[in-house]
């Protein structure tokens, strides 16, 4: 089971498309774009006391390459998402 964190604003296709990432292993953090410079990141995370998978919303806006540079410095690995409409 994984516990989400920060859901409340989250459309419901974004709670699907954010499962169906869930089920790829492999990358810390997930970053989906937006329009007009938004974007979200989704964190793998777990949680120390129980165990439990954790996946972290962090709704954002600015320039993702930034961030993406940011996060690569720090550890992590990444993957950037762009959905076709």
């Amino acid at each position: 089971m994984v516990k989400l964190i920060n859901w409340k604003k989250a459309p419901r296709e974004e709670r699907i498309k954010a499962k169906r990432l869930l089920r790829e292993d492999g990358y810390d953090v997930y970053i989906i774009l937006l329009q007009n410079r938004k974007f979200v990141e989704y964190f793998n995370s777990h949680d120390l006391d129980s165990g439990e998978k954790l996946l972290i919303r962090k709704e954002r806006k600015g320039n993702v390459m930034k961030e993406i540079k940011r996060l690569r410095e720090e550890g992590f690995s990444i993957k950037l998402v762009i959905f076709s409409l």
